[in-house]
């Protein structure tokens, strides 16, 4: 589901403001379907 390489994965503790919006907003419409 995901284009980002296993290895180049944060943890949700290292994960920005920022990199939590674009998270969400990738994740709401296959979480909402």
């Amino acid at each position: 589901m995901s284009d980002i390489p296993f290895w180049q994965r944060k943890t949700l503790d290292e994960m920005t403001d920022a990199e939590w919006g674009v998270a969400v907003r990738w994740l709401r419409p296959v979480l909402s379907a």
